[in-house]
């Protein structure tokens, strides 16, 4: 093989090097521009805010709140993760909020709310509480399917609603609507109110500790006809 021709092969080579490269950076730069133009462009602004998922939090709230802090802003520049946490913050009946894009000019906000278990009355109000112990908000009347917490005077109210809920969480879901209401002495001395197929029965559990072997031999003592339970210690239970 010659000088000659080996010099023009490697000079060959460059050029396709050279070529690729121009191609790769001519790319880059395209994507770069279009990124560009859509971080600034009118025509991504935000238009239109869709809520879904709300139970409790009112969605045209929501979407209010979103356009009058976005409106106009093109999507790109919106910090889903940011506003994510800002509308929780802002809403605080809302547990968690996923935003996501809904087209060139829309918003999706998808609101999944805190899901009360327990409500306390509260002067001429009731407080409503979540499955971690937080109040939720306050509502005039007593709401349908939720245990009505009554607290015995002079009982740590935060440590009583704690034990309550610590209590409801540990029930299994299909029975926890049969709890029609609860009382605390503190958080030591818990006692609830149990629609067993139409007989209220009484049941004393003491503390919120091993929730569920309480349950299960109260359960069981309930089928017996017992209407006055004392479980304790579940180890041995007394019945009335």
């Amino acid at each position: 093989m010659s000088t000659a021709s080996l010099a023009d092969r490697l000079a060959a080579r460059r050029r396709a090097r050279i070529r690729t490269w121009a191609i790769v950076a001519g790319a880059a730069l395209a994507v770069i521009g279009l990124a560009a133009v859509a971080w600034f462009s009118p025509v991504l602004a935000l238009e239109c805010v869709e809520v879904t998922g709300t139970e409790l939090t009112d969605p045209d709230a929501v979407a209010e709140y979103v356009t009058d802090a976005h409106a106009g802003t093109p999507l790109p520049q919106i910090r889903r993760g940011r506003l994510e946490e800002a509308i929780v913050a802002e809403f605080p009946k809302a547990d968690t909020v996923t935003v996501s894009w809904a087209g060139p000019r829309a918003l999706a906000v998808e609101v999944s709310d805190r899901q009360p278990v327990l409500t306390v009355p509260a002067g001429d109000a009731f407080e409503r509480y979540d499955i971690t112990g937080r109040i939720i908000d306050r509502v005039p009347e007593a709401p349908d399917g939720l245990p009505v917490l009554e607290l015995a005077e002079g009982a740590d109210a935060p440590a009583a609603v704690g034990a309550a809920v610590a209590f409801i969480d540990a029930v299994p879901a299909a029975q926890r609507e049969h709890i029609t209401s609860m009382r605390a002495g503190s958080d030591q001395d818990l006692r609830m109110l149990y629609d067993h197929e139409g007989t209220e029965v009484t049941v004393h559990f003491g503390s919120p500790e091993d929730t569920a072997r309480k349950f299960e031999v109260a359960l069981a003592l309930m089928r017996t006809g017992a209407t006055e339970i004392d479980v304790s210690v579940p180890e041995v239970p007394v019945t009335r």
